[in-house]
C-alpha cells in the first residue's frame, strides 16, 4: 500500500460514519486527481465528485466534461457549477473561493453528506502560515487549516495535509490537467508558490516549509488551549436582537483577554487589527465607559458590545394592557436579549420620546445622574426611549427600577419594543 493509501485510510478510519455520501472537491489537478484514485483504491467511500469550472481559461470546459466522462467511467454522481467571472472585478480569488464553498454546502446539503474533502497538503499550510506572519495574524491564529473542521457549517476534511506536493506528484499515476493560473504571479498564493516561498528558502540556505509548517502545528495547539481557557468567559456571552454582549473579568491574563475579544468579534463578523485588540484589552482593564471602537463595537465599564445594527435607526412602539401586580418590572439586560421590556405602571396616558438627561427623574436629580449611579451603558441611554406622562419623565426601563407604591394604584403592564429587532 502507498503512503497515500495508507495515510488515506488511517484518517478515514478515524472519521467515517456508515455509508452517508462524502463529497471530493476534485479540480482535475495533481492533487486532487491523486485523492481520487487513492480513494477508488482504498474504497469503502459513498463518493459524490464535485467540479467547479472557473471560466478562466478556454480550456475548462473541455476539462469539465473529461472530469465527467471519468466520473460516469468509476461510477461516481458528478456535480458541476460554471462560474461567469468575465465582468467581475475585484479580488477574483476571494470571490471565487466563497463561490466554491456555496455550491459544496449546497451539494452537501442536497444529498446529506458528511463532509466535504479537499486535496490540500503541507505545502498549502506552509504558504497559509508564511501569509498569517506577514499580515500580522496574532500567535493562535498562524494555524491556517486543519485536518478537520469546519467552513461555516461545512465539515471539512484534508487526509492529505500532513503529505508534501512532492511525494502527492510522485505517486501520481494517473494523468492530471496543468491549470497554469496556479502559476501564475498575479494570484498572490501563485507568487508565494512560484517566487516567494523558493526565493526564502534558496537565501535562507535551507528549505523554509518545514519549519513553516511546525509554526502551524504550534499554532494550532495554542489556540487549542487558549480556546479551553476561555470557555468560563464565552458562557457569561448574551445574545439578543439587539446583537452580543459580553462582560468580561478585567483580571484575566492579557493574552487569554485577547483571545477573548478575537473569537468573539470574528463570530459576529468583525476583524480588529492587533492594534485594537491591545486598545480594547486597556479600556476593559480599566473598566473605562463610553468607548467606540467601531461603528458596532461598543465599550462600557469591562463588557464588550457588539451591535447588529445602528441603534439610533430604530423605532419604538408602545403597548399598554391590563395585568396582574405579580410581574416584575424588565431591565435593559432583559431588552437585550429579548427585544422587548416591561415596567408595571400606574394606570395612566404615557407616551414614548427620548430622555432628556439634564431633566429630573422623580426627585432623583437628573435622569443622566440616575443612569450614572447604576452604570447604565452611555449608548444605551441615547437610544432606548422613556415613558412620558405629559412633560414629566415617569419611568426608564434600563435599571429595572420603579418608582411607586405597587398596592396604593391601579396598575396596567406597558411594554416597549422595536418591530426590527424581531425580523
Amino acid at each position: 500500500m502507498s503512503l497515500l493509501e495508507n495515510t488515506l485510510k488511517q484518517f478515514l478510519a478515524q472519521r467515517l460514519k456508515g455509508d452517508a455520501p462524502v463529497i471530493l472537491a476534485l479540480s482535475g489537478g495533481s492533487d486532487s486527481m491523486a485523492l481520487l484514485h487513492a480513494l477508488k483504491k482504498v474504497g469503502g467511500v459513498n463518493l459524490h465528485l464535485a467540479h467547479v469550472d472557473h471560466s478562466w481559461r478556454s480550456e475548462s470546459a473541455k476539462e469539465a466534461a473529461a472530469l465527467e466522462r471519468l466520473a460516469t467511467d468509476l461510477g461516481f454522481p458528478f456535480h458541476l457549477e460554471t462560474l461567469d467571472t468575465a465582468q467581475f472585478e475585484g479580488n477574483l480569488e476571494a470571490y471565487c473561493r466563497e463561490k466554491r464553498y456555496q455550491f459544496f454546502r449546497r451539494i452537501a446539503k442536497d444529498v446529506g453528506a458528511q463532509a466535504v474533502m479537499l486535496a490540500h497538503h503541507s505545502d498549502d499550510q506552509a504558504e497559509n502560515a508564511l501569509k498569517g506572519v506577514l499580515q500580522g495574524n496574532a500567535l493562535p491564529f498562524l494555524g491556517g487549516m486543519r485536518s478537520c473542521g469546519k467552513i461555516e457549517g461545512l465539515q471539512v476534511w484534508r487526509p492529505f495535509l500532513s503529505l508534501s506536493k512532492k511525494a502527492i506528484v510522485e505517486s501520481l499515476e494517473e494523468p492530471a490537467f496543468d491549470d497554469v493560473t496556479n502559476r501564475d504571479t498575479k494570484f498572490l498564493r501563485a507568487r508565494m508558490r512560484e517566487s516567494i516561498i523558493p526565493q526564502l528558502s534558496e537565501s535562507f540556505g535551507k528549505e523554509v516549509s518545514g519549519a513553516l509548517n511546525r509554526l502551524s502545528k504550534q499554532s494550532r495547539v495554542l489556540c487549542d488551549y487558549l480556546d479551553k481557557r476561555i470557555e468560563g468567559s464565552l458562557a457569561k456571552l448574551k445574545k439578543g436582537p439587539f446583537g452580543a454582549c459580553l462582560p468580561i473579568d478585567s483580571s484575566l491574563p492579557q493574552v487569554e483577554m485577547e483571545h477573548l475579544i478575537r473569537r468573539v468579534c470574528s463570530a459576529n463578523d468583525i476583524i480588529l487589527p492587533a492594534a485594537q485588540v491591545e486598545m480594547a484589552c486597556q479600556l476593559l482593564q480599566a473598566g473605562v465607559a463610553d468607548r467606540v471602537l467601531r461603528s458596532r463595537l461598543y465599550i462600557d465599564r469591562s463588557s464588550l458590545f457588539i451591535l447588529k445594527r445602528p441603534m439610533k435607526e430604530l423605532q419604538w412602539e408602545i403597548t399598554v394592557e391590563e395585568t396582574s401586580q405579580d410581574l416584575q418590572s424588565q431591565s435593559w439586560r432583559d431588552l437585550w436579549e429579548r427585544g422587548e421590556a416591561w415596567a408595571i405602571l400606574p394606570e395612566k396616558e404615557y407616551r414614548l420620546a427620548p430622555a432628556i438627561m439634564n431633566e429630573p427623574y422623580h426627585q432623583k436629580s437628573t435622569i443622566s445622574k440616575w443612569w450614572g449611579e447604576h452604570k447604565i451603558a452611555a449608548f444605551l441611554r441615547n437610544t432606548i426611549p422613556v415613558l412620558w406622562e405629559g412633560d414629566r419623565q415617569q419611568h426608564e426601563f434600563l435599571t429595572g427600577k420603579c418608582w411607586f407604591n405597587k398596592r396604593e394604584e391601579a396598575l396596567v403592564k406597558v411594554t416597549i419594543t422595536s418591530p426590527a429587532l424581531l425580523h
